[in-house]
């Protein structure tokens, strides 16, 4: 909250340009927010949601493992 006031307020400016953001839970809820802001905010993100992998299940645990590594870079 204190930084998206700062923001709307000019205080301070924030760039995430070119910055790859991984986030989970990007569904819905605060995880969809994040998304959102961190978009309005010039990064490109990947978005992760619980119906994307099952971490209870080691095989999904290890895809998600591998889909983590094939990327170029993850900054954030």
């Amino acid at each position: 909250m204190l930084i998206t006031y700062m923001i709307k307020n000019k205080k301070i400016s924030i760039s995430f340009k070119n910055k790859i953001v991984l986030i989970t839970g990007a569904s819905r809820g605060i995880g969809k927010d994040i998304s959102n802001k961190f978009n309005s905010l010039g990064a490109k993100t990947i978005n992760l949601s619980s119906s994307d992998f099952d971490l209870g299940n080691n095989d999904d645990l290890n895809n998600l493992k591998n889909f983590i590594k094939k990327q170029k870079r993850i900054d954030i």
